[in-house]
């Protein structure tokens, strides 16, 4: 899960940032701020996948969802949602 999780963190959007190391000036790339991240679980589905973002991006603030099929149509209906503040929704 920890790759997937280092995948994923990986194609965010990142800025271009150069660092001076002892070799030289080397032209890296920083993620966005964590506080502009919202990484989300899906309940009784995502949680492994969240604690391995977690140990990856400690600083990321964290939601949870629940989602579940009505029996009936097959469409999918939001059943909880906590989300940080920040979140519109």
């Amino acid at each position: 899960m920890r790759l997937l999780a280092e995948e994923g963190i990986a194609l965010l959007p990142k800025a271009p940032r150069t660092v001076m190391t002892p070799c030289g000036e080397y032209a890296g790339e920083d993620l966005p701020d964590a506080s502009s991240v919202c990484a989300v679980s899906i309940v009784r589905a995502g949680d492994s996948l969240l604690e391995a973002v977690r140990a990856v991006w400690p600083a990321v603030s964290v939601g949870k969802i629940l989602i579940q099929r009505d029996e009936l149509t097959a469409e999918p209906h939001l059943h909880y949602s906590k989300l940080p503040k920040k979140i519109d929704h």
